[in-house]
């Protein structure tokens, strides 16, 4: 299983809903599983590229090694940026995908591996 998480911020809710969280927890404690969690470190950085080009000039006190003046053609994900934390979750999205999970029908950010079920034929 797969929950994606947000911080809560003004007028936005936590992407994945307590109600999916109860869901996890009791689940497993019902078939008495072990719970992991990791955090995403540095997202940004790990998210898509960005779908548009920034010109960025340097930082006060510049960038050794580079002259001053120098502007910086920019299509990585910059923390601060809006559609930086938007390509992680799209990756992050993405990558789950390809792994087999499927978003539920109900709570789109909580996603769950599809396992084949056999029906006996009566």
């Amino acid at each position: 299983m797969l929950t994606k998480l947000s911080a809560r911020k003004a007028g936005i809710h936590d992407s994945c809903l307590i109600e999916v969280q109860n869901l996890i927890c009791c689940w497993r404690a019902a078939h008495e599983l072990d719970l992991h969690s990791a955090d995403a470190t540095s997202a940004y950085f790990q998210g898509r590229p960005l779908d548009r080009v920034l010109l960025m000039r340097q930082p006060r006190g510049g960038i050794p090694g580079i002259e001053d003046g120098v502007v910086s053609l920019v299509r990585v994900p910059i923390y601060g940026l809006t559609d930086s934390g938007c390509g992680f979750w799209l990756r992050l999205d993405g990558d789950a995908k390809k792994e087999g999970m499927k978003a539920s029908q109900f709570f789109p950010s909580f996603s769950t591996f599809q396992e084949a079920t056999v029906m006996p034929v009566s």
